[in-house]
């Protein structure tokens, strides 16, 4: 535990630094972590800024900003080397999946509503086909990033292997399709934005650093995915997506088997490591339900219907 007196505490992205945190010290990390990165007015901004980061799509991560030679696995605090590795490489497996979602923001606003038509026709800088083209990119540059991290912990290459992935065609009712590919795509986003957040939370100095930006990215597009998707589909919208929600967490909080491995603090470990896991999930989702009892249909039509509004005052 570090002094109680406030002068000399040690602060990091996540608030307190401490050098052995307990279950509670990173609950409190963890909540920082959302309180900061995933407060209503961080996502209200990334709505706002909808048609602005459309058109500016070139987003780009300082890699080349980070001092890779920092990082090590003295960085990471209050779990295992194993399980934080775990979850690097459950990261990247999550980050292609929403790679493969091959329904990105174009097709779905014309499929889901035909007013916003008129939309494309006003900007023609929304090409699905270049939109497409520098997702990639930026997919391609997360991935990037948690191999590196993969890398500089343990000195070796991320090997992993993936299927093909085959376009996707449409069979039957179109907007229940793309109803549920958007769905499937926020709880994908929800998923991987907890695991981030379990990762700041259990990280610092550089390492923390570096995974801070993909947490900023994908908080950026699950806000513009469930805005879309409330308006889209008004109050059915959460009652669906709760039901997608049940037993995730499950998929996330394996830790790697070890042979021989019956040490009882081993596995009084590894029950608190899953309920941590548990309350990350829980945490970021109740987050998410805060800010949707926020959001108001006028507010959201304006914004996704009515785009030549955005931006002007009354």
């Amino acid at each position: 535990m570090p002094d109680c007196n406030p002068e000399i505490l040690v602060k990091d992205l996540a608030g307190i630094k401490y050098a052995n945190p307990s279950y509670l010290q990173i609950r409190e990390r963890i909540n920082y972590l959302i309180k900061n990165y995933l407060s209503a007015g961080v996502l209200y901004s990334h709505l706002q800024n909808f048609y602005l980061s459309l058109k500016n799509t070139h987003h780009k991560f300082n890699s080349d900003l980070i001092d890779w030679q920092k990082i090590n696995v003295e960085q990471v605090i209050g779990v295992s080397n194993d399980l934080f590795i775990d979850k690097i490489i459950r990261a990247v497996k999550l980050e292609t999946i929403t790679h493969d979602f091959e329904t990105e923001i174009r097709d779905y606003l014309q499929a889901v509503n035909p007013q916003v038509t008129c939309l494309f026709e006003t900007h023609p800088y929304l090409s699905s086909i270049e939109y497409n083209i520098t997702l990639s990119k930026q997919e391609h540059q997360k991935s990037y990033l948690l191999r590196k991290i993969y890398k500089q912990l343990t000195g070796d290459e991320l090997q992993l292997r993936f299927h093909n992935t085959k376009q996707h065609e449409f069979k039957g009712d179109l907007k229940e399709e793309i109803y549920n590919n958007a769905l499937n795509r926020i709880v994908a986003e929800w998923s991987i934005i907890s695991i981030y957040v379990w990762l700041m939370a259990h990280s610092t100095g550089e390492l923390q650093k570096v995974i801070l930006q993909p947490l900023q990215y994908e908080v950026n597009h699950l806000a513009k995915f469930w805005g879309i998707s409330y308006w889209a589909f008004s109050d059915s919208f959460l009652s669906r997506l709760q039901s997608l929600t049940k037993n995730l967490t499950d998929s996330v909080r394996s830790s790697p088997k070890q042979e021989g491995e019956k040490d009882e603090i081993l596995q009084i470990n590894y029950v608190l490591h899953c309920v941590e896991v548990n309350f990350t999930f829980t945490s970021v989702m109740m987050q998410l339900h805060q800010w949707h009892k926020t959001l108001e249909h006028l507010y959201l039509e304006n914004l996704f219907a009515r785009p030549n509004n955005v931006g002007q005052t009354n």
